[in-house]
């Protein structure tokens, strides 16, 4: 994908079997960033079957991507990855450019630094420093 928005293997993978598990097969991958607070920016992942008006298209390891133009300045640059470690398993996106953020956070859970990491329902999430509150899921 160039440097747009970098997907590792094992996220394409997993998001590939996600969609096949759910009746999505041949589904793209939905990047919106929806908003930004004191954690950072809230990120959004979800299957859709096909790319919207002025959406940027990349393709990762076979997994057809899509990124809406006010979402895509604010995640180039950034990677998408699958983390499976004795801890649990989920989507951790690494953006260099995300402001770190101070206490208030919101998302999937806590984190710190400009890296967000998602549980296994493959939901969105936050970048930052606290814990938080807030729903994240596939859309």
């Amino acid at each position: 994908m160039g440097n747009v928005f970098e997907i590792t293997k094992a996220a394409a993978t997993k998001i590939k079997a996600i969609s096949d598990s759910e009746n999505k097969s041949g589904y793209g991958l939905r990047i919106r960033v929806a908003g930004s607070g004191c954690s950072g920016p809230q990120y959004q992942l979800g299957l859709e079957e096909k790319s919207s008006e002025g959406d940027t298209v990349c393709d990762a390891f076979g997994l057809k991507v899509f990124i809406d133009s006010e979402s895509l300045g604010l995640v180039t640059g950034a990677t998408l990855d699958f983390i499976d470690g004795p801890n649990g398993s989920g989507f951790k996106i690494s953006n260099p450019n995300a402001s770190q953020g101070g206490g208030c956070g919101s998302g999937c859970g806590c984190s710190s630094g400009s890296e967000s990491e998602h549980g296994h329902s493959h939901g969105g999430s936050t970048s930052g420093g606290g814990c938080g509150s807030g729903g994240c899921g596939c859309g």
